[in-house]
């Protein structure tokens, strides 16, 4: 891979970061395997929007997704996702001069507002 690659990669990782739902997802995966209609449920938002979410963050190379049967399980790619999210959180927090990370409610509509 060469630095234009590579650029272009990391790039298409931050994009995918670049949504507080998809961030939600992410930590929501972070300690098991979870179904599409359970996410859904989480997140109080409609299974095809939480799909489209996660159809970007597998793109991006950050979730795997394993079918049985008529379920699709998903999981993160590899435990540093979880990291990145939480160096994330972190520069946050002290960008906002707070002095630990305090994430938001997903129940918010401004936070985890539905594809129009």
């Amino acid at each position: 891979m060469d630095s234009r690659e590579f650029y272009s990669k990391e790039a298409e990782i931050f994009k995918a970061l670049a949504h507080p739902c998809r961030l939600y997802l992410l930590n929501l995966l972070r300690s098991q395997e979870i179904q599409v209609c359970e996410m859904a449920r989480e997140t109080g938002r409609r299974q095809p929007y939480i799909s489209q979410h996660l159809a970007m963050l597998r793109s991006a190379g950050l979730v795997r997704a394993r079918r049985e049967g008529a379920c699709v399980y998903y999981c993160l790619a590899d435990a540093r996702v979880g990291e990145l999210v939480d160096l994330c959180a972190v520069l946050a927090a002290c960008l906002e001069g707070d002095e630990q990370p305090v994430p938001a409610e997903p129940d918010e509509d401004e936070w985890l507002p539905e594809a129009g």
